[in-house]
C-alpha cells in the first residue's frame, strides 16, 4: 500500500519550494508509517500545454531545428518537441536530486502528460 503525492512543477522556484516541500512531507509521513508498512509514492508532474494547429492557418515559419522555411503545423511540432526535451530533462534533474535523499523513504515517479 502506497501514501501518494502528486506535485506539478514548471521549473520555476515556486515549482521548486513546493517540491521541496512536498519532499518535507513524505519524510513526516514516511517517519510515521514506518511501522505499519506502508510506502510512499511521490509523483512528480510536469504538463505541456496543448498547442492547437489552426485550421486554414498555414503560415511558412522558420524551423526550429533547422533555420529552414516550414509550414506551420510542422513548426508546432517542432515546438511541441522542444517543450517535451525541456520537461523530461527538468524532471530528471529534480528526480535525482531527490532520488538519493529519499531513497528509503519514496519512490519517486516522474510524468509528462499534455494538456490544459
Amino acid at each position: 500500500m502506497y501514501n501518494k503525492i502528486l506535485v506539478p512543477i514548471d521549473g520555476s522556484k515556486p515549482a521548486d519550494k513546493a517540491l521541496d516541500h512536498a519532499i518535507d512531507l513524505v519524510k513526516s509521513i514516511s517517519n510515521e508509517d514506518k511501522n505499519k508498512n506502508i510506502g510512499t509514492q511521490l509523483t512528480i508532474l510536469f504538463v505541456i500545454p496543448d498547442l492547437p494547429i489552426p485550421l486554414g492557418f498555414e503560415k511558412p515559419m522558420r524551423s526550429l531545428k533547422t533555420g529552414e522555411t516550414v509550414s506551420l503545423s510542422d513548426y508546432i511540432k517542432e515546438m511541441h518537441e522542444a517543450m517535451k526535451a525541456n520537461a523530461l530533462e527538468i524532471l530528471s534533474e529534480r528526480k535525482k536530486k531527490y532520488e538519493l535523499i529519499m531513497s528509503n523513504t519514496a519512490v519517486i515517479k516522474t510524468e509528462v502528460v499534455v494538456g490544459n
